[in-house]
Formats: C-alpha cells, sequence, structure tokens
C-alpha cells in the first residue's frame, strides 16, 4: 500500500511539472516535455541505484576487512556479538594455517 502512495505521489508530481512546464512555454510539446521528464526520472533513479548498490558493497567490504559501523564510534564497545565474530574468525584462519 506504502508503495502505490510512491506512485500517486510520483505521477501527480510529474503532472504538476508537465502544467507548469506547458503554462511556462506553450510552444513545447507536451509528449515532448514528457518524454524529457521521464528520461530524467529514469536518470535519477539509476543513479540513485548505483549509490546504493557501492555503498552496501563498501560496507560489506569494511565488515570483511574486519572493520565496523563508523556509527559504533560513538560508543565505548563493540557491537553486541562483533567480538565472538572476529574470535571465530581468528580460529578459523588459525585452522587454515595449521592444516595448510
Amino acid at each position: 500500500m506504502k508503495t502505490l502512495r510512491w506512485i500517486v505521489l510520483m505521477l501527480f508530481l510529474i503532472g504538476l511539472v508537465l502544467a507548469i512546464a506547458h503554462a511556462l512555454m506553450p510552444a513545447f510539446a507536451l509528449s515532448e516535455a514528457a518524454a524529457y521528464l521521464v528520461a530524467a526520472a529514469l536518470a535519477g533513479a539509476a543513479v540513485l541505484l548505483a549509490v546504493i548498490v557501492l555503498s552496501l558493497r563498501w560496507r560489506a567490504w569494511i565488515w570483511r576487512q574486519g572493520g565496523t559501523d563508523v556509527q559504533w564510534l560513538w560508543f565505548s564497545e563493540d557491537p553486541p556479538g562483533l567480538p565472538t565474530v572476529r574470535q571465530t574468525r581468528q580460529q578459523r584462519a588459525e585452522q587454515r594455517r595449521h592444516s595448510s
């Protein structure tokens, strides 16, 4: 239901922008303005998606390297469960060294 609200809101905003654009530039075809607006919206969505994916991959890489979330720097200790995860990783690394 929430997604439907966003879609309706976006359609309303697109219509509003088209109406304003047509009022400011009556010689500009409404279909051409709609095409530009849709293209701009798709380009913006693609950029947003790329930023989200790259951000998540960056954070996952930091986690795999043993880092913690930057927001946890506000607290005096590691997040719950992180010492156990680090200890488990260290034990696995030692087992790999001994088995090689």
